[in-house]
């Protein structure tokens, strides 16, 4: 008899045993699954923020235009005026204009924004305007 009991309690420890091994397949497996799926909802995540992410880069204009405002109001003036707030004779002023060192604007009569005017003043600090005029003159001659 002493037999039989030795082997039920063998048997129960088996089965004890097996219920342990069953217990941390399932952990295991439950852990394995709830890795897995935080990993493919970050997958996703990164997936459609990449998705998004392409789509404004193809939507990202090729030139970007700044617009500043300035202190004051824009106003079209006449060549003539332009002239006089460069100190310059109005011939000398529409050849800028016609070689396109000045932008103008033709409305029946050829105007100057005065935020161009103050562009082509700031762009064209330290130059020699007169030899910049001579040089395309040069150039365009070349050409034709």
């Amino acid at each position: 008899m002493g037999n039989i009991s030795n082997f039920n309690l063998d048997k129960q420890e088996d089965k004890s045993f097996n219920d342990l091994d069953n217990i941390s397949i399932c952990f295991s497996e439950g852990i394995r699954k709830v890795v897995e799926m935080n990993l493919n909802n970050y997958k996703n995540k990164i997936s459609k923020y990449l998705n998004e992410t392409s789509k404004i880069e193809l939507l990202e204009p090729k030139e970007l235009t700044i617009v500043i405002s300035k202190g004051y109001p824009d106003y079209l003036m006449s060549v003539e005026e332009a002239s006089k707030r460069l100190k310059i004779d109005k011939v000398f002023g529409y050849e800028l204009i016609k070689n396109g060192l000045l932008k103008s604007v033709d409305i029946g009569a050829t105007k100057v924004s005065s935020y161009e005017l103050d562009d082509f003043i700031t762009r064209n600090q330290g130059k020699n305007i007169k030899e910049m005029l001579r040089e395309m003159k040069e150039l365009r001659e070349g050409v034709i």
